[in-house]
């Protein structure tokens, strides 16, 4: 995400001082390759790079591409092929084994709604989906785009009613299927064949860390680096001051007992407890664990934990299996952790293998077909329209 807001900062320059730009999106990944479908790039007309596409092969490339585009003022779609040993020697050099398309569209000085869109997602915290068509047999619905915030068209250049209503309805679909992974969906209508990129846009993940003690400033390290969104809250006031945590995004001052009451918990992905006191952890265990959150973490020796975990039962809030299978405790990956450096890599690691829905096994380990069939999962054969 860290990322996409970069993108975003580097767009709004660009219109304010009047640069033209491309925007370059990964559409379509076939084989191996350095990034995932949905990954984009910024490219000025004066060369400057935001993003990436891959691990830097392909980047002169495109920048000769985007010169082109900014010119001619039409997108194009660009097909690179490394499955060939030959290409390693007479190619790009790009080696992954892999197929890719990636679209290139013309930013003008006066901007675009798609981008804009984004710029009010990072705002307000809404989740988009968009989608482009990035081939078909017909000019022109090339290009044709789609955006949707709560399920709702907020902004399409298809002048197809069909066509606009039956992406809408597909985009719903995968919303409700795919756990928000980008996906490609191909189909017919009629003479027509459409390619469409289906592209889910989140917010940044929002992180609720409660303690402010030391170890949780390299917490806030890794989690901004992320450009994850923080929050601190302690109910101690010399802890919980900007001057300790300058990167969180807001901090504060609550007792355990009415944090509900400072913090809309609906908008927070994960929950981590690091008050080392028992009394705090015991009571905020009691407010956290009946609420539905994607991830909820305590920090504390294993020990300590199972007594915590005890006291919980006692209160019969929950069954002690019901909170071992929500609480993720002891926290944080099995990296060997000693330091606190470390300890805070592990738990956003974990985190983000949790809210990714993968189990941050080691990627050696996972088997090539299951990888693939993952990839077809995400290439979809809509039904004919």
């Amino acid at each position: 995400m860290n990322e996409l807001k970069q993108i975003i900062q580097a767009y709004r320059q660009f219109q304010s001082t009047g640069i033209s730009c491309v925007l370059v999106t990964l559409v379509k990944v076939r084989g191996s390759h350095y990034r995932k479908a949905g990954a984009k790039v910024l490219i000025s007309e004066v060369g400057d790079m935001i993003g990436a596409i891959s691990g830097g092969c392909m980047e002169t490339d495109l920048k000769n591409i985007a010169k082109k585009v900014i010119v001619s003022g039409e997108s194009r779609l660009t097909k690179y092929d490394s499955t060939s040993s030959e290409e390693i020697v007479f190619g790009l050099g790009v080696g992954c084994g892999g197929v890719v398309e990636i679209l290139v569209e013309p930013i003008g000085q006066n901007g675009h709604p798609y981008l804009d869109a984004m710029c009010e997602m990072l705002t307000h915290h809404n989740r988009l989906i968009s989608s482009v068509i990035y081939s078909s047999n017909t000019p022109d619905l090339t290009d044709g785009r789609l955006v949707l915030s709560q399920n709702e068209c907020i902004w399409s250049n298809i002048e197809n009613e069909t066509i606009k209503k039956k992406i809408t309805f597909w985009m719903n679909q995968v919303s409700s299927h795919s756990n928000n992974i980008n996906t490609v969906i191909e189909t017919e209508y009629g003479p027509l064949n459409l390619n469409v990129f289906c592209d889910f846009i989140s917010p940044s993940i929002h992180l609720l860390i409660i303690g402010g003690g030391n170890d949780a400033m390299p917490l806030v390290y890794f989690a901004k680096k992320l450009g994850w969104d923080i929050t601190i809250a302690d109910h101690r006031p010399s802890y919980a001051t900007l001057e300790r945590f300058p990167d969180a995004d807001r901090v504060i001052v609550t007792p355990s007992e009415t944090i509900l009451e400072n913090i809309t918990i609906e908008n927070v992905d994960a929950v981590i407890i690091l008050t080392h006191n028992f009394l705090n952890d015991l009571a905020l265990l009691k407010i956290l664990l009946p609420i539905e959150l994607p991830y909820l973490g305590l920090l504390g020796a294993r020990k300590r934990t199972q007594n915590l975990l005890s006291e919980v039962e006692n209160t019969e809030i929950m069954s002690i299996d019901d909170v071992k299978n929500k609480l993720f405790a002891p926290v944080g990956l099995d990296i060997g952790s000693d330091t606190p450096e470390e300890i805070a890599l592990a738990i956003v690691s974990e985190i983000k293998a949790v809210l990714s829905g993968r189990d941050g096994g080691s990627l050696r380990n996972l088997n090539c077909r299951n990888r693939d069939a993952q990839r077809k999962e995400h290439q979809l054969e809509a039904p004919c329209l």
